[in-house]
C-alpha cells in the first residue's frame, strides 16, 4: 500500500508542476505556483483515497489462506482470454491467486508441481511479467512488482533435486 501512496505522491507534484507550466502563460507566475501546488496536494489526495477504497476489499484475505505465506502482492492474471485482478499468495508449495467476480471471491491454486517451467516474459499485449509454462501445456501469466522474487522461488522448487541419503556399512 506504500508503494501506491507514494506513486500518488510522485504523480500529484507531476501533476502540479503541468498545471504551473500551462497556469503560468495565464496568470501571474506567483498565481501559477500557488495554482500549481493545490493542484498537486488534490490529486495526491484523491488518488491516495481512490487506491485506498479500489483496494479495501483485499484487506483481511489472508486468513483465508491456510499455509504459510512466504510473499503476497498485487497481481493482473494473464489466461488465455481471462484477465483478472487480485492478490498472489507464494506459499512452500504452491501459488494462491485470490480475485473477486462481481464481489464474490474466488481462489486458484497453482501446484509446483504443475509447473514445467517459469520465465520473466511478455505477456499480454507486451506486458512483462511472470509466465508459468504449465504441465497441461497451458500458459498463465501475472503481472507483479516482485517478479524477481516469485521467479526466483518457483525455480529454486523445481529445479532443486532432492538429496538421497545413503547408509555407509
Amino acid at each position: 500500500m506504500d508503494k501506491f501512496r507514494r506513486t500518488a505522491v510522485t504523480a500529484g507534484i507531476f501533476f502540479g508542476f503541468v498545471v504551473f507550466a500551462i497556469a503560468v502563460f495565464f496568470i501571474p507566475p506567483s498565481r501559477a505556483l500557488a495554482v500549481g501546488i493545490l493542484a498537486a496536494a488534490l490529486f495526491a489526495l484523491i488518488t491516495s483515497l481512490v487506491s485506498d477504497i479500489s483496494f479495501k476489499k483485499y484487506r483481511n484475505l489472508d486468513q483465508t489462506i491456510d499455509q504459510d505465506i512466504i510473499h503476497k502482492d498485487i497481481a493482473n492474471y494473464y489466461s488465455d482470454r481471462y484477465i483478472r485482478d487480485g492478490l498472489l499468495y507464494l506459499t512452500k508449495d504452491r501459488l494462491i491467486f485470490l480475485f473477486f467476480i462481481k464481489k464474490e471471491l474466488h481462489r486458484e491454486d497453482i501446484l509446483f508441481t504443475n509447473i514445467k517451467h517459469a520465465t520473466y516474459g511478455t505477456l499480454f499485449r507486451n506486458i512483462a511479467g511472470l509466465k508459468l509454462f504449465m504441465t497441461d501445456s497451458t500458459v498463465k501469466g501475472f503481472v507483479i512488482s516482485d517478479v524477481e522474487l516469485f521467479l526466483e522461488y518457483i525455480n529454486n522448487v523445481l529445479f532443486s533435486k532432492p538429496i538421497k541419503e545413503t547408509e555407509n556399512s
